[in-house]
């Protein structure tokens, strides 16, 4: 993962590629990334119950993501224009 200022701000929309298999996850967040990121991994690691999407999709289906290839897509504080602006990069894939 790119090392940036942008990662260390808060509220971005991101995309994280699965290691083995041909889709990415999108999703939006307020909260720094690295922090997000950190949850997730906690979470798939410590097999604990958790409600993201992540945790489900790596349970059910047993795919990896390439953690170290994930890409901030934008910034934006509104919350509304951040769910406008990740549905216009889902529409796009």
């Amino acid at each position: 993962m790119e090392r940036t200022l942008d990662y260390i701000k808060r509220c971005h929309i991101y995309k994280i590629p699965f290691h083995d298999y041909d889709a990415i996850y999108m999703n939006q967040t307020k909260r720094k990334l690295k922090t997000r990121i950190h949850e997730y991994i906690n979470d798939i690691n410590k097999r604990i119950d958790s409600p993201s999407i992540i945790f489900n999709h790596h349970l059910e289906y047993d795919h990896n993501f390439k953690w170290d290839e994930i890409k901030i897509l934008n910034n934006e504080s509104s919350h509304s224009k951040r769910l406008i602006s990740e549905m216009v990069h889902i529409k796009k894939q």
